[in-house]
């Protein structure tokens, strides 16, 4: 199977990291883990969502994402495998794969399926017999118990998963969180969006998709920001990358996911407001002026 890819909001202080690689590894020594991030805004589904899409996008098929951000961790909510083609999500059902299967151009075979703990267990407990190691499943770390040793058996035999699942044909989707929006000039003039994620640097990305830069037509496309009717930033061209500012100066340009991000050269975007609650309720304005 392919590479096993974490992706939580752990942290790297604690021992949870190292916890979840262990338990994959006792089921299958074999597996290659990468990881993704530890450093998600904990409990924030909507920027997990888009951090996921952004992984997706850019992994190689076939692949086994393992993502713990989990606010309602011992809840009712479902531990959850998505088949996408010959990949694997794996993951709490709370939204996660809103923006990924939400996105208006998302086609693939996919199907879903309920992690069961107790057929689970059964199988979880025959690898753990050469091990001094108790296994309960605890009400606050199914990273350990439920989500760590489903990605170690997938990764070891992808069939082993009919063998502690029920397929399900509905899961819980965000209809709230913002959705890639593909701008196209020739339909319109104006699209609307929202900011979705910042990264390190304090760039801030929006959910409007302009894969393409036309250097003739950067000085009639115009961006602004709103909070409520209040405009607080206006940025009068696109711009092919940040050098093209001087230092401190707001641009905007399309990032490397091919979606518009606005920045401030050599500073921080985000440290403008620095309010991440109040960032995410701005309204983008994308405008063709030609």
């Amino acid at each position: 199977m392919g590479i096993v890819y974490l992706l939580t909001d752990f942290g790297s202080r604690d021992p949870y990291v190292g916890i979840l690689k262990s338990r994959i590894s006792i089921i299958n020594p074999k597996s290659k883990i990468i990881d993704l991030s530890h450093e998600l805004i904990p409990y924030d589904i909507e920027y997990a969502s888009w951090f996921l899409y952004y992984c997706y996008k850019n992994l190689e098929n076939p692949f086994i994402i393992c993502m713990v951000v989990d606010p309602g961790v011992g809840t009712e909510r479902k531990p959850l495998i998505v088949k996408i083609q010959k990949s694997f999500l794996i993951l709490p059902d709370n939204g996660l794969v809103s923006v990924l299967i939400r996105d208006p151009k998302f086609k693939a075979k996919i199907e879903y399926y309920e992690i069961l703990p107790i057929k689970l267990k059964e199988i979880y407990l025959d690898q753990l017999k050469n091990y001094r190691l108790e296994y309960n499943i605890s009400s606050t770390f199914h990273g350990r118990d439920i989500f760590a040793p489903a990605t170690g058996l997938i990764s070891k035999n992808p069939f082993l998963l009919k063998k502690f699942t029920n397929k399900i044909k509905y899961i819980h989707l965000n209809e709230n969180v913002p959705v890639p929006e593909y701008v196209d000039f020739n339909h319109s003039k104006q699209f609307k969006g929202k900011i979705v994620y910042y990264d390190h640097f304090g760039n801030l990305f929006t959910n409007l998709y302009f894969n393409t830069f036309d250097v003739n037509q950067s000085k009639k496309i115009r961006l602004k920001i709103f909070e409520g009717e209040r405009m607080i930033l206006e940025i009068n061209s696109l711009s092919k990358t940040f050098g093209h500012k001087e230092s401190n100066d707001f641009l905007f340009y399309v990032g490397s996911f091919g979606f518009i991000e606005i920045a401030k050269n050599q500073h921080s975007a985000f440290l403008e407001w620095k309010d991440w609650e109040r960032i995410k309720r701005f309204d983008v304005l994308l405008e063709y002026l030609g």
